[in-house]
């Protein structure tokens, strides 16, 4: 098994939390959500809101660098361990790990390849350089690390990757707008503005504004986008498809 250590210099400590980063950890929503949450993220108000535990450069964007998640946070993070003896396999195939950071849980770094690039965990009592064999607790996120180990071996084997399900397109919609509608409102944009510029200003006109179901739409999205950023947004790297405000 190969192995590159690089000179990467981490932060000791977790960055505050990152709408950005979520959602460019799972399949960015796009590049304008990606940059308003990034500017989002600098507003003195939620300076404090809520410590995930990441690391990253501090002063690049998350759009230029692949974000360290705890895989306690992150159900993405594939975790491996010794493989025991008894199953030591003589078809193993060679991967290649980037490692970037030591701290509790063991080795973190990352795997790509053309198709994937999957965050990776060596457990302490592993070698990255030995036989490994992925661990997946037996908890309410089984489910989901099932899937991430499918889709990373996929990748090794150079077949198609199943999708990334823990947002639907209707998710990835709301959220798209969330963040705009809030962008909006820390820009002094009115409620009705917002409503225009999400639903179409011919949709709003239609409807006496006072009442409008879309006025309580736009109103919802502002609220939804304030606790998204404010730490909500840790939700989003676990299967939670019915969760509040999400969907």
């Amino acid at each position: 098994m190969a192995v590159t250590t690089t000179s990467t210099a981490w932060p000791q400590k977790g960055l505050l939390g990152s709408f950005c980063a979520v959602t460019k950890t799972i399949n960015a929503i796009s590049s304008y959500t990606l940059e308003t949450a990034h500017q989002t993220r600098k507003i003195k108000r939620w300076s404090s809101a809520g410590v995930s535990a990441f690391f990253a450069e501090p002063q690049l964007s998350s759009q230029l660098q692949h974000i360290l998640w705890s895989p306690n946070c992150n159900t993405s993070v594939l975790m491996l361990t010794k493989t025991p003896t008894e199953f030591a396999a003589k078809d193993s195939f060679q991967q290649s790990f980037a490692m970037v950071k030591n701290d509790n849980f063991g080795a973190h770094g990352f795997n790509e390849n053309d198709k994937l690039t999957s965050q990776v965990v060596v457990l302490h009592g592993a070698n990255v350089d030995g036989e490994l064999s992925a661990l997946i607790p037996l908890d309410g996120n089984t489910l989901g690390r099932i899937e991430v180990l499918a889709r990373f071996y996929s990748a090794q084997l150079g077949r198609a990757i199943p999708p990334d399900t823990r947002l639907t397109n209707q998710q990835r919609r709301r959220l798209r707008f969330m963040i705009q509608a809030l962008d909006g409102r820390i820009n002094a944009a009115t409620y009705r503005e917002i409503a225009n510029a999400t639903y179409g200003a011919s949709r709003v006109a239609d409807l006496p504004w006072k009442t409008s179901p879309l006025r309580d739409s736009a109103i919802a999205l502002v609220k939804d986008g304030i606790a998204m950023v404010g730490g909500r947004y840790r939700q989003l790297l676990k299967h939670q498809r019915r969760s509040r405000g999400i969907g």
